[in-house]
Protein backbone atom coordinates (compact mmCIF):
# COMPACT_ATOMS: atom_id res chain seq x y z
CA UNK A 1 0.00 0.00 0.00
CA UNK A 2 1.23 3.52 -0.86
CA UNK A 3 -0.05 7.03 -1.44
CA UNK A 4 -1.18 6.21 -4.98
CA UNK A 5 -2.06 2.52 -4.58
CA UNK A 6 -4.37 0.56 -2.29
CA UNK A 7 -3.90 -2.82 -0.63
CA UNK A 8 -4.71 -4.62 -3.90
CA UNK A 9 -1.89 -2.67 -5.60
CA UNK A 10 -4.46 -0.76 -7.67
CA UNK A 11 -4.58 2.99 -8.24
CA UNK A 12 -6.75 4.65 -5.61
CA UNK A 13 -10.19 5.81 -6.84
CA UNK A 14 -9.45 9.51 -6.33
CA UNK A 15 -6.36 9.26 -8.52
CA UNK A 16 -8.35 7.37 -11.14
CA UNK A 17 -10.67 10.35 -11.33
CA UNK A 18 -7.72 12.74 -11.59
CA UNK A 19 -6.19 10.69 -14.40
CA UNK A 20 -9.55 10.72 -16.16
CA UNK A 21 -9.61 14.52 -16.07
CA UNK A 22 -6.03 14.80 -17.29
CA UNK A 23 -6.86 12.76 -20.38
CA UNK A 24 -10.29 14.39 -20.70
CA UNK A 25 -8.55 17.75 -20.96
CA UNK A 26 -6.43 16.35 -23.80
CA UNK A 27 -9.57 15.04 -25.51
CA UNK A 28 -11.17 18.47 -25.36
CA UNK A 29 -8.04 20.23 -26.63
CA UNK A 30 -7.57 17.80 -29.51
CA UNK A 31 -11.25 17.99 -30.50
CA UNK A 32 -11.25 21.78 -30.52
CA UNK A 33 -7.93 21.93 -32.37
CA UNK A 34 -9.16 19.56 -35.09
CA UNK A 35 -12.31 21.59 -35.68
CA UNK A 36 -10.39 24.87 -35.61
CA UNK A 37 -7.90 23.57 -38.19
CA UNK A 38 -10.85 22.57 -40.37
CA UNK A 39 -11.54 26.29 -40.70
CA UNK A 40 -15.23 26.26 -39.82
CA UNK A 41 -14.93 29.40 -37.69
CA UNK A 42 -16.94 30.15 -34.57
CA UNK A 43 -20.61 29.82 -33.83
CA UNK A 44 -23.12 27.00 -34.13
CA UNK A 45 -21.28 25.07 -36.84
CA UNK A 46 -18.15 24.97 -34.70
CA UNK A 47 -20.17 23.74 -31.72
CA UNK A 48 -22.01 21.18 -33.84
CA UNK A 49 -18.66 19.62 -34.77
CA UNK A 50 -16.81 19.97 -31.48
CA UNK A 51 -19.37 18.54 -29.08
CA UNK A 52 -19.87 15.20 -30.89
CA UNK A 53 -16.09 14.73 -31.09
CA UNK A 54 -15.76 15.49 -27.39
CA UNK A 55 -18.62 13.12 -26.54
CA UNK A 56 -17.07 10.28 -28.52
CA UNK A 57 -13.68 10.96 -26.95
CA UNK A 58 -15.02 11.01 -23.38
CA UNK A 59 -17.04 7.85 -23.95
CA UNK A 60 -13.94 6.07 -25.24
CA UNK A 61 -11.93 7.40 -22.31
CA UNK A 62 -14.59 6.15 -19.88
CA UNK A 63 -14.54 2.68 -21.42
CA UNK A 64 -10.75 2.57 -21.17
CA UNK A 65 -10.93 3.72 -17.56
CA UNK A 66 -13.32 0.94 -16.60
CA UNK A 67 -11.26 -1.66 -18.45
CA UNK A 68 -7.79 -0.64 -17.32
CA UNK A 69 -8.45 0.62 -13.79
CA UNK A 70 -11.61 -1.18 -12.65
CA UNK A 71 -11.19 -4.35 -14.72
CA UNK A 72 -14.82 -4.47 -15.75
CA UNK A 73 -17.11 -3.26 -18.52
CA UNK A 74 -18.63 0.22 -18.78
CA UNK A 75 -22.02 -1.14 -17.69
CA UNK A 76 -22.24 1.27 -14.69
CA UNK A 77 -22.80 4.12 -17.18
CA UNK A 78 -26.09 2.46 -18.09
CA UNK A 79 -25.95 3.30 -21.80
CA UNK A 80 -27.31 -0.17 -22.59
CA UNK A 81 -30.14 0.17 -20.10
CA UNK A 82 -33.25 -1.64 -21.29
CA UNK A 83 -35.29 1.56 -20.84
CA UNK A 84 -32.68 3.87 -22.38
CA UNK A 85 -35.08 5.59 -24.78
CA UNK A 86 -37.75 6.05 -22.12
CA UNK A 87 -35.23 7.47 -19.64
CA UNK A 88 -33.95 9.93 -22.24
CA UNK A 89 -37.50 11.02 -23.09
CA UNK A 90 -38.56 11.30 -19.45
CA UNK A 91 -35.49 13.35 -18.64
CA UNK A 92 -35.99 15.67 -21.63
CA UNK A 93 -39.63 16.34 -20.78
CA UNK A 94 -38.72 16.84 -17.12
CA UNK A 95 -36.04 19.38 -17.98
CA UNK A 96 -38.39 21.39 -20.20
CA UNK A 97 -41.13 21.32 -17.56
CA UNK A 98 -38.67 22.46 -14.87
CA UNK A 99 -37.62 25.47 -16.95
CA UNK A 100 -41.27 26.23 -17.70
CA UNK A 101 -41.91 26.39 -13.94
CA UNK A 102 -38.90 28.72 -13.56
CA UNK A 103 -40.26 30.91 -16.35
CA UNK A 104 -43.67 31.26 -14.76
CA UNK A 105 -42.01 31.91 -11.40
CA UNK A 106 -40.05 34.77 -12.96
CA UNK A 107 -42.87 36.03 -15.17
CA UNK A 108 -45.68 35.96 -12.61
CA UNK A 109 -44.48 38.95 -10.50
CA UNK A 110 -44.28 41.13 -13.65
CA UNK A 111 -47.25 39.63 -15.47
CA UNK A 112 -49.19 42.93 -15.56
CA UNK A 113 -46.47 44.43 -17.74
CA UNK A 114 -45.82 41.27 -19.74
CA UNK A 115 -48.09 39.53 -22.15
CA UNK A 116 -47.95 35.87 -23.05
CA UNK A 117 -48.05 36.31 -26.80
CA UNK A 118 -45.28 33.95 -27.92
CA UNK A 119 -43.82 34.63 -31.35
CA UNK A 120 -41.20 32.47 -33.12
CA UNK A 121 -37.85 34.12 -33.64
CA UNK A 122 -37.39 33.74 -37.39
CA UNK A 123 -33.59 33.79 -37.38
CA UNK A 124 -33.05 31.21 -34.67
CA UNK A 125 -36.01 29.15 -35.80
CA UNK A 126 -34.01 28.12 -38.88
CA UNK A 127 -31.26 26.86 -36.60
CA UNK A 128 -33.58 25.02 -34.24
CA UNK A 129 -32.67 21.48 -35.31
CA UNK A 130 -28.96 22.32 -35.26
CA UNK A 131 -29.47 23.77 -31.79
CA UNK A 132 -31.11 20.55 -30.60
CA UNK A 133 -28.13 18.59 -31.94
CA UNK A 134 -25.70 20.86 -30.08
CA UNK A 135 -27.68 20.79 -26.83
CA UNK A 136 -27.84 17.00 -26.84
CA UNK A 137 -24.13 16.43 -27.32
CA UNK A 138 -23.22 19.27 -24.95
CA UNK A 139 -25.33 17.56 -22.28
CA UNK A 140 -23.72 14.20 -23.05
CA UNK A 141 -20.23 15.69 -22.71
CA UNK A 142 -20.93 17.29 -19.34
CA UNK A 143 -22.72 14.24 -17.94
CA UNK A 144 -19.92 11.87 -18.94
CA UNK A 145 -17.40 14.37 -17.62
CA UNK A 146 -19.01 15.06 -14.23
CA UNK A 147 -21.41 12.20 -13.53
CA UNK A 148 -19.94 9.27 -15.42
CA UNK A 149 -16.66 7.52 -14.72
CA UNK A 150 -15.38 10.15 -12.22
CA UNK A 151 -18.46 9.69 -10.03
CA UNK A 152 -18.24 5.90 -10.16
CA UNK A 153 -14.56 6.09 -9.22
CA UNK A 154 -14.93 8.61 -6.39
CA UNK A 155 -18.01 6.91 -5.01
CA UNK A 156 -15.87 3.89 -4.15
CA UNK A 157 -13.90 5.90 -1.59
CA UNK A 158 -15.95 9.03 -0.79
CA UNK A 159 -19.40 7.43 -0.92
CA UNK A 160 -22.26 8.84 -2.91
CA UNK A 161 -22.70 12.28 -1.36
CA UNK A 162 -18.99 12.97 -0.99
CA UNK A 163 -18.39 12.24 -4.67
CA UNK A 164 -21.51 14.18 -5.68
CA UNK A 165 -20.51 17.33 -3.79
CA UNK A 166 -16.93 17.37 -5.10
CA UNK A 167 -17.96 16.81 -8.72
CA UNK A 168 -20.74 19.39 -8.44
CA UNK A 169 -18.19 21.95 -7.24
CA UNK A 170 -16.07 21.10 -10.28
CA UNK A 171 -19.20 21.48 -12.39
CA UNK A 172 -19.62 25.01 -11.04
CA UNK A 173 -15.95 25.75 -11.73
CA UNK A 174 -16.45 24.74 -15.36
CA UNK A 175 -19.01 27.55 -15.82
CA UNK A 176 -16.95 30.77 -15.44
CA UNK A 177 -19.75 32.82 -17.02
CA UNK A 178 -21.65 32.34 -13.72
CA UNK A 179 -18.84 33.51 -11.42
CA UNK A 180 -20.41 36.97 -11.12
CA UNK A 181 -23.70 35.59 -9.80
CA UNK A 182 -24.01 33.80 -6.46
CA UNK A 183 -27.48 32.53 -7.37
CA UNK A 184 -26.27 31.15 -10.71
CA UNK A 185 -23.38 29.31 -9.04
CA UNK A 186 -25.75 27.90 -6.40
CA UNK A 187 -28.18 26.77 -9.10
CA UNK A 188 -25.36 25.18 -11.07
CA UNK A 189 -24.13 23.37 -7.97
CA UNK A 190 -27.62 22.11 -7.19
CA UNK A 191 -28.00 21.12 -10.83
CA UNK A 192 -24.88 18.98 -10.52
CA UNK A 193 -26.33 17.34 -7.42
CA UNK A 194 -29.66 16.70 -9.17
CA UNK A 195 -27.99 15.18 -12.23
CA UNK A 196 -25.98 12.88 -9.97
CA UNK A 197 -29.12 11.90 -8.07
CA UNK A 198 -30.83 11.04 -11.36
CA UNK A 199 -27.82 8.95 -12.42
CA UNK A 200 -27.97 6.98 -9.19
CA UNK A 201 -31.76 6.64 -9.28
CA UNK A 202 -31.96 5.45 -12.89
CA UNK A 203 -28.61 3.60 -12.83
CA UNK A 204 -28.08 5.13 -16.25
CA UNK A 205 -26.68 8.38 -17.64
CA UNK A 206 -29.61 8.62 -20.05
CA UNK A 207 -31.87 10.23 -17.45
CA UNK A 208 -29.48 13.06 -16.48
CA UNK A 209 -28.48 13.56 -20.12
CA UNK A 210 -32.15 13.89 -21.02
CA UNK A 211 -32.92 16.30 -18.18
CA UNK A 212 -29.82 18.37 -18.97
CA UNK A 213 -30.79 18.45 -22.65
CA UNK A 214 -34.40 19.42 -21.85
CA UNK A 215 -33.27 22.10 -19.41
CA UNK A 216 -31.05 23.73 -22.04
CA UNK A 217 -33.70 23.50 -24.76
CA UNK A 218 -36.30 25.00 -22.43
CA UNK A 219 -33.95 27.83 -21.56
CA UNK A 220 -33.21 28.57 -25.21
CA UNK A 221 -36.90 29.20 -25.80
CA UNK A 222 -37.26 32.23 -23.53
CA UNK A 223 -34.01 32.90 -21.65
CA UNK A 224 -30.84 34.21 -23.35
CA UNK A 225 -27.99 31.73 -22.99
CA UNK A 226 -24.29 32.50 -22.69
CA UNK A 227 -23.02 34.07 -25.91
CA UNK A 228 -26.55 34.68 -27.29
CA UNK A 229 -28.72 37.77 -27.21
CA UNK A 230 -31.78 36.27 -28.91
CA UNK A 231 -34.04 33.41 -27.90
CA UNK A 232 -35.99 30.84 -29.91
CA UNK A 233 -39.28 32.59 -29.16
CA UNK A 234 -40.21 36.08 -28.05
CA UNK A 235 -42.63 36.63 -25.17
CA UNK A 236 -44.21 40.03 -25.65
CA UNK A 237 -43.11 42.66 -23.12
CA UNK A 238 -40.99 40.10 -21.22
CA UNK A 239 -37.35 41.09 -20.97
CA UNK A 240 -35.23 38.62 -18.94
CA UNK A 241 -32.22 40.95 -19.14
CA UNK A 242 -34.18 43.68 -17.35
CA UNK A 243 -34.70 41.19 -14.52
CA UNK A 244 -30.98 40.40 -14.37
CA UNK A 245 -31.30 37.08 -16.21
CA UNK A 246 -28.66 37.58 -18.90
CA UNK A 247 -27.01 34.15 -18.78
CA UNK A 248 -29.94 31.78 -18.40
CA UNK A 249 -32.55 30.60 -15.94
CA UNK A 250 -29.89 29.65 -13.36
CA UNK A 251 -29.70 33.29 -12.25
CA UNK A 252 -33.19 33.00 -10.78
CA UNK A 253 -33.84 32.03 -7.17
CA UNK A 254 -36.80 30.11 -8.54
CA UNK A 255 -34.39 27.81 -10.41
CA UNK A 256 -32.34 27.21 -7.26
CA UNK A 257 -35.50 26.40 -5.31
CA UNK A 258 -36.76 23.94 -7.91
CA UNK A 259 -33.39 22.20 -8.17
CA UNK A 260 -33.22 21.92 -4.38
CA UNK A 261 -36.70 20.41 -4.38
CA UNK A 262 -35.73 17.92 -7.07
CA UNK A 263 -32.65 16.98 -5.04
CA UNK A 264 -34.78 16.18 -2.01
CA UNK A 265 -37.37 14.31 -4.07
CA UNK A 266 -34.69 12.23 -5.80
CA UNK A 267 -33.09 11.43 -2.44
CA UNK A 268 -36.43 10.17 -1.12
CA UNK A 269 -36.87 7.97 -4.20
CA UNK A 270 -33.31 6.66 -3.92
CA UNK A 271 -33.79 5.71 -0.30
CA UNK A 272 -37.15 4.16 -1.09
CA UNK A 273 -35.59 2.16 -3.91
CA UNK A 274 -32.71 1.20 -1.61
CA UNK A 275 -29.99 1.68 -4.21
CA UNK A 276 -27.16 -0.67 -3.33
CA UNK A 277 -23.51 0.42 -3.50
CA UNK A 278 -21.41 -0.75 -6.39
CA UNK A 279 -20.09 -4.29 -5.86
CA UNK A 280 -16.53 -4.60 -4.66
CA UNK A 281 -15.85 -7.81 -6.59
CA UNK A 282 -14.77 -7.05 -10.11
CA UNK A 283 -15.03 -9.15 -13.21
CA UNK A 284 -11.75 -9.44 -15.09
CA UNK A 285 -12.58 -8.78 -18.74
CA UNK A 286 -9.09 -9.26 -20.11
Amino acid sequence: MSFFFNFADEIRPEFRAILFYVFAFLVLVVSQTVVTLAGVGDGTVYQALVYPLEAIGLFGLSVIGFQEFDHRSSAPLGFRHRRAGILLLEGSVGGIVAVAVVFFGVWFPVREASGLAILPNAVLHREFLLGLFIFFFAAAVEEMGFRGYPFVALRASLRRWGASVILSLLFVASHPNFYHSTVAMLSTFLGGIVFTQFFVLAESLWLPIGFHFGWNVGQALVFPLHGRTATLVTVSNFNPAALGLTEGAEQSWCAATILLGLTVLAEILIRKKKIRPLPVVRRDIR
